[in-house]
Order: structure tokens, then C-alpha cells, then sequence
């Protein structure tokens, strides 16, 4: 079953989920330097300082204006009885959704993490030769081909 939904004129925005309040969070900001016709003027990150993982996002256009919001949620990769397990035979930590809103134009996208999608690529945690395959030089020059 899909997530429930709620927000929005339609009420199928957001997905209704748990929260935890971060006890401490760092922001930091960012500006392009040399580049008078770049369309973002700013750009501000919220990093969870327990583990500095990125949990919101806005960016504002050339005229300072509030462009596009971004809200990122994380949880154990668990539902019901089912579980992932990392190696340590714990559960799994990782991004479940994201919520994506062009403030401007009032367009609003949300996915979540799934178990699978088209063409057979599955969720793995803790794979073996993972960082070889697609992090090396090699990998990435070979994959952007």
C-alpha cells in the first residue's frame, strides 16, 4: 500500500508521516561568486548534526525570492515484518521520501524510496565492490558513456 496522503487543494501532497524534532541542526548557505546571470541567488541547507544528513533544502531565485523547497526523511528501512539488514545485522538507515515544491509555480513532486523499480535495480545496502563498480574514475567515466 502507497503512503497516505494529505496538504495541498487536493489533499495528495505530502506523505503523512512520523517526525522526530533534530536537537541540533547546522545551516549553511551558499552564493555564487562570478556568475551574475546564474538563476539561484542563495542556496540553504539543514544538516541533522547527530549524523549530517541533509533533512531540508530551499533555494531562492535571482531576486532573493523563495524558489524551491525540499524536505528529506530518513527511517530504519523496515515495514511490518519486513526488514533490511546492513552486515551488522542491524537494520538499515536511508532516505525514505522526498518532498519537492517550485514555490513560484506551486508544483509539487514527492518519491519514495522503494524496494525495487523498472528494470530489475533493487535496494542493497553494504554491497560488496559497490564503491569499485560506480565511485572510481574508471567507474563513473565508463558508466557516463
Amino acid at each position: 500500500k502507497d503512503h497516505l496522503l494529505h496538504g495541498g487543494a487536493k489533499g495528495l501532497n505530502f506523505y503523512e508521516v512520523d517526525f522526530e524534532f533534530c536537537p541540533e541542526v547546522l545551516v549553511l548557505e551558499a552564493e555564487p561568486t562570478g556568475y551574475p546571470r546564474a538563476p539561484v541567488s542563495k542556496k540553504r541547507v539543514w544538516l541533522d548534526l547527530r549524523n549530517m544528513a541533509a533533512i531540508g533544502y530551499v533555494t531562492y531565485d535571482r531576486r532573493g525570492e523563495l524558489w524551491r523547497s525540499f524536505e528529506i526523511g530518513f527511517s530504519q528501512q523496515t515495514k511490518g515484518d519486513k526488514v533490511q539488514l546492513e552486515k551488522n545485522g542491524h537494520p538499515a538507515w536511508s532516505w525514505s521520501y522526498v518532498h519537492a515544491h517550485d514555490v513560484q509555480t506551486n508544483r509539487f513532486t514527492r518519491f519514495n524510496h522503494a524496494q525495487s523499480v523498472k528494470g530489475g535495480l533493487k535496494t542493497q545496502f553494504d554491497v560488496e565492490g559497490a564503491y569499485e563498480k560506480y565511485l572510481t574514475i574508471q567507474a563513473i567515466r565508463r558508466l557516463g558513456t
